[in-house]
């Protein structure tokens, strides 16, 4: 009988729990933002709950010159829930921004695809601006090479919480990861794994490197967004393959391009949620993934991101993704070259109205079992 009873609570659990879903804001970012002809790329929350974002000015309009240094402010820092700008940093730094981390502390560090170098910059929290001058940078301007002190094109970054080492995403041309200390020493480097061929299938393009909690209490998982092979690889701190998540667990049609991929906190799931945002052509997608354990993941719900007025022949792509800490609000750069586009989707916990008869439903029949076995 016991066991028939917790059956029931079970399927009433199951019946009666709220159905979760994601919804566009449409009054945020403030028309300021919206309104700005510059390229998003990067975006990643700071430690006050702010946006930071990337972006790459003009020059992927038409005709605009390329490499050459950005004269103005690429760095944007957003109000997460007024989409207002309070500041704006980074001018005559940066040829062609790509990636953005921070710090607990608020230190960012940005990644130049074309410069093929990474630079921290320590932030001041009394007059909360960064210095102009990095403390720390790794590769050689200009200068693009495979070894332990060269990127190709560096993507992205993802930091280790508590030691200060991170992984690199290195990049288009090199597609390696690659890790350092917290002072910027090599550490070591890993490439693409494979569960079932003893030739992996390179990388092509490790376009963004996220790391989350695993079963192992010691250790964390390493999510690499493969971004032209259409798959999300995962690895073990020191670079042994897991597993995979392709393209037809996502529910995806073709190959589509797997842009960014992050981690955050999420009520109810010990190693919290993975978030990927993916897309082909002028469609994009962000999913949520469920962290079973250190040896597998599953892939929830995936949410369309709706384009922004006409599209015209530009190509729209889910750029970066950053999540709350509470796991219930998104935000999107969709990167498109005539202007920025940031996008907010809160969780909305409704259940339908069928969901609510049929929970109410089965708490009377568990009532009644309760009672004619009493």
């Amino acid at each position: 009988m016991e066991t028939y009873l917790n059956f029931l609570l079970l399927v009433v659990s199951i019946c009666t729990r709220s159905v979760a879903s994601f919804e566009l804001d449409p009054t945020w970012p403030d028309t300021a933002v919206k309104e700005m002809k510059v390229y998003g790329t990067g975006i990643v929350l700071n430690s006050e709950g702010n946006l930071i974002v990337i972006h790459r000015s003009g020059i992927m309009q038409p005709g605009a010159p390329v490499n050459q240094t950005i004269q103005e402010d690429v760095v944007l820092v957003v109000d997460s829930v007024t989409g207002k700008i309070l500041q704006t940093w980074g001018k005559n730094l940066f040829h062609w921004p790509h990636g953005i981390a921070v710090t607990g502390e608020g230190d960012i560090f940005v990644t130049d695809a074309i410069l093929h170098q990474i630079f921290k910059f320590k932030y001041d929290p009394i007059t909360k601006v960064w210095n102009d001058s990095a403390i720390l940078t790794i590769g050689e301007r200009f200068i693009s090479g495979s070894d332990t002190t060269h990127f190709c094109t560096p993507s992205d970054i993802a930091l280790v919480p508590g030691s200060g080492d991170f992984y690199v995403a290195d990049g288009y041309c090199n597609s390696r990861i690659v890790t350092f200390d917290k002072n910027g020493n090599y550490l070591f480097e890993f490439s693409a794994g494979s569960a079932d061929t003893p030739n992996p299938i390179p990388f092509n393009i490790t376009h963004s490197v996220a790391l989350a909690p695993s079963s192992n209490s010691t250790e964390y998982l390493v999510f690499v967004a493969d971004r032209d092979n259409s798959r999300v690889q995962v690895f073990n701190p020191t670079g042994s393959f897991l597993y995979e998540l392709n393209s037809q667990q996502f529910g995806a049609a073709g190959m589509p391009m797997m842009f960014a991929v992050t981690h955050a906190p999420h009520a109810g799931d010990k190693f919290g949620r993975i978030y990927v945002t993916y897309g082909l052509n002028q469609n994009a997608n962000f999913a949520e993934v469920d962290i079973i354990n250190g040896e597998n993941s599953k892939v929830g719900k995936s949410y369309a991101i709706v384009p922004d007025g006409e599209i015209g022949d530009w190509y729209e792509a889910a750029h970066d993704i950053a999540v709350a800490k509470d796991g219930n609000t998104v935000f999107v750069a969709v990167s498109r070259a005539d202007r920025l586009i940031l996008r907010k989707y809160k969780r909305n916990m409704g259940g339908g109205s069928g969901r609510r008869m049929g929970g109410s439903v089965l708490i009377l029949l568990l009532t009644f079992v309760l009672v004619k076995w009493n």
